[in-house]
């Protein structure tokens, strides 16, 4: 029998689990600066005063001071938008991304940056199905506001065929309390988690939840209760070669805090969508879209003389 995966986006939704890289370590966000947070801001005015609200969506990997990569399901920004608004009525809905935290809590020494553009691989597609949510093509990039930090993530070169076997690190924010909504993840500290991963090729059963390649990740030494859950979408799959993957979807029984403390899990800890098969296709959008932003300020400049 296939396990129910679940689909690592975070849509308000309360889910009973520990939603985060679960049983993971944590990590000092200044190790991975480059990995961030895509929020949401809802603004709605309350006894005559307006009122933000913060909730986190997923996680992201910025690339270039303008371009971040997370994953492509994580960019259905209308059908986010619906979800919180059922919760705010009226309120306005922006996304953007939440970076240069010191500790992991909100602090007034965070910075955010807007999130200008949407690129979804044009293969990307979902379905969803009794056995879960079936995706392909889960790759996407997001054209921001300058995001100036001192070191960004680096896309690996290596074929993910010949990751199979090797260690790597699975990077991702979200929740540790059972029953709450990943969209509170901002009011716990420490929220970056690490998951100490080893690569390896998925069983026919669950390659069949995706028509595009996708890897899987064991534990470690077969350690029981780390699993990559909700909230860590688009997380970066960490390699010494660089990012290999992206977080895709995980094992929803895994993600529960009563079957981790019976010391039961499955064999997958996550799902990923590699980057190889994807590198050139994201290095030419930065490329095209970059070209294509300074002839519109070198076309404005033309106009303006």
């Amino acid at each position: 029998m296939v396990p129910v995966m679940v689909i690592l986006c975070v849509l308000a939704r309360a889910i009973n689990g520990a939603l985060r890289v679960f049983g993971g370590r944590d990590v000092d966000p200044e190790k991975y600066p480059y990995v961030v947070r895509m929020e949401v801001k809802l603004i709605y005015n309350k006894f005559n005063l307006q009122i933000q609200h913060f909730a986190h969506v997923c996680t992201a990997s910025v690339l270039k001071p303008t371009w971040t990569l997370t994953a492509g399901h994580c960019l259905s920004f209308e059908e986010h938008a619906s979800m919180f608004q059922m919760t705010m009525p009226g309120a306005k809905v922006e996304f953007l991304i939440r970076y240069g935290s010191k500790s992991g809590l909100r602090s007034q020494s965070d910075a955010f940056s807007d999130i200008l553009e949407v690129v979804r691989h044009p293969g990307f597609k979902m379905l969803r199905t009794k056995e879960g949510d079936k995706v392909s093509n889960d790759v996407g990039l997001m054209k921001t506001t300058p995001i100036q930090l001192e070191q960004y993530g680096k896309l690996s070169a290596v074929n993910y065929p010949s990751l199979m076997g090797q260690p790597a690190v699975a990077v991702g924010y979200g929740l540790m309390r059972e029953g709450d909504f990943v969209a509170s993840t901002l009011l716990l500290g420490k929220a970056l988690q690490a998951l100490d991963v080893v690569i390896k090729t998925c069983d026919k059963e669950l390659a069949r939840m995706s028509l595009t390649p996708i890897i899987c990740l064991s534990r470690q030494c077969r350690e029981p209760g780390g699993a990559i859950c909700p909230g860590d979408s688009g997380g970066p799959l960490i390699h010494h070669s660089g990012l290999v993957g992206i977080n895709h979807m995980g094992p929803a029984i895994d993600c529960t805090l009563t079957y981790a403390k019976a010391g039961l899990s499955t064999n997958i800890v996550g799902i990923i969508t590699p980057v190889s098969p994807f590198v050139e296709w994201i290095t030419d959008q930065i490329k095209v879209k970059s070209n294509e932003n300074n002839e519109r300020s070198v076309n404005l400049q033309l106009r303006a003389n």
